[in-house]
């Protein structure tokens, strides 16, 4: 795009998301499976995932939702024509129609907790008192500055759940891109349209319904040309980037509620001893505090 039809609009838009969305913390945790921690320990590597294949099925789709709900409550401030152009603009991207697909192909990404010790991530990675799951706690500003050598992150945020905060800014953006479409001819309005799109679809990822609230997600987002790699899971084919990490980032393991906490200990501890000996002096090993009795 070379014309941004209400580039003041748009920007604070922007700001305004990307404020909200920074957290900082010092640590993130990468809550897995038995398997994915030894892939990870042992070839240093994270995977990212490709937007459209994540398991939340409002993914990267809630802030057009969440839009066109919102146009639907207040279609008295706007004539038809605009909140037809809204709503059909929404329904593009909630169906995934391929009218912009060429700009969200390449969008991977990885979940993190900010949460430490949370019985819902647990519950997620441990079906039954026989399943055991981890977390990796890594110093956020190691993995990020020295990781996949050097290629930097897009962005990088804590969700945002619910649509309060969405509310606020759409009304605000809203109010100028309508004045916006009031004077635009159809080439203009597909311009103003493209413009939306590209605004929103760059943090449509940091937006989630808030049944999901629990989970405290922190996100990494990797946009490259990289041609992906495939993975099978239940059955479906998922594209993935693999993602170099910094031995030296890795603070921490922790272990799940579990009864046999003195054989997972062990185990753990035989883990880093056998891939990661340099740091395993500065790696703390530790059992989630929740209580469990059985």
């Amino acid at each position: 795009m070379t014309i941004s039809i209400c580039p003041e609009a748009l920007q604070s838009f922007s700001n305004a998301i990307e404020k909200e969305i920074q957290a900082n913390p010092d640590v993130i945790y990468h809550y897995t499976s038995p398997s994915s921690l030894l892939s990870i320990i042992k070839n240093k590597e994270i995977w990212f995932s490709d937007v459209k294949f994540l398991n939340d099925e409002t993914e990267n789709r809630y802030i057009y939702m969440s839009l066109k709900e919102f146009i639907g409550c207040n279609k008295q401030l706007y004539n038809q024509d605009f909140c037809k152009y809204v709503e059909e603009f929404c329904d593009d991207c909630i169906n995934d129609d391929g009218s912009f697909s060429v700009l969200h192909q390449k969008t991977y990404i990885s979940s993190f907790s900010i949460s430490e010790d949370s019985l819902n991530l647990w519950n997620y990675y441990t079906k039954n008192v026989n399943h055991i799951g981890y977390n990796i706690g890594f110093d956020t500003q190691k993995f990020i500055k020295y990781s996949n050598e050097g290629d930097l992150l897009s962005l990088q945020g804590k969700v945002i759940y619910g649509n309060e905060f969405l509310y606020s800014l759409f009304e605000k953006l809203l109010n100028n891109v309508y004045k916006s479409f009031l004077s635009a001819d159809i080439n203009y309005q597909s311009m103003l349209r493209d413009d939306l799109f590209f605004n929103f679809n760059k943090y449509s990822m940091f937006f989630k319904d808030r049944h999901f609230e629990a989970e405290q997600e922190y996100r990494l987002v990797w946009v490259t040309d990289i041609n992906a790699k495939l993975r099978e899971f239940n059955g479906f084919y998922i594209p993935y980037q693999i993602y170099t990490i910094p031995a030296r980032s890795i603070e921490s393991i922790m272990i799940s509620p579990t009864q046999n906490h003195k054989m997972a200990t062990l185990g753990v501890k035989k883990l880093v001893d056998n891939y990661l000996e340099k740091y395993e002096k500065e790696i703390k090993i530790e059992i989630s505090k929740i209580p469990l009795r059985y």
